[in-house]
């Protein structure tokens, strides 16, 4: 195969591309990782109070409460969607 600039600039491109991706995937992991250990130590520590305090606890609480609650409204929607007239 014959190298050319373009095919230089490509595979460059993709090689840059690849560890771009692989590094936000570890850092993704690592800071899932870290708000568990931060949930389950508030938990153990201060019971579940002390999960209606700071702002990793709040979102993380309004993550799953915005989650359940577009179950609940597509659940709803497709009865409405279904039902016969």
């Amino acid at each position: 195969m014959v190298y050319t600039h373009i095919n230089v600039y490509i595979n460059v491109y993709i090689y840059i591309y690849v560890c771009i991706h692989i590094l936000t995937h570890i850092y993704i992991q690592i800071h899932i990782i870290h708000i568990y250990i931060y949930i389950s130590d508030t938990l153990r520590t201060e019971g579940i109070q002390g999960m209606w305090r700071g702002f990793i606890l709040g979102g993380t609480r309004s993550f799953v409460v915005n989650g359940c609650s577009m179950v609940a409204y597509q659940s709803v929607l497709d009865l409405h969607r279904n039902r016969k007239p």
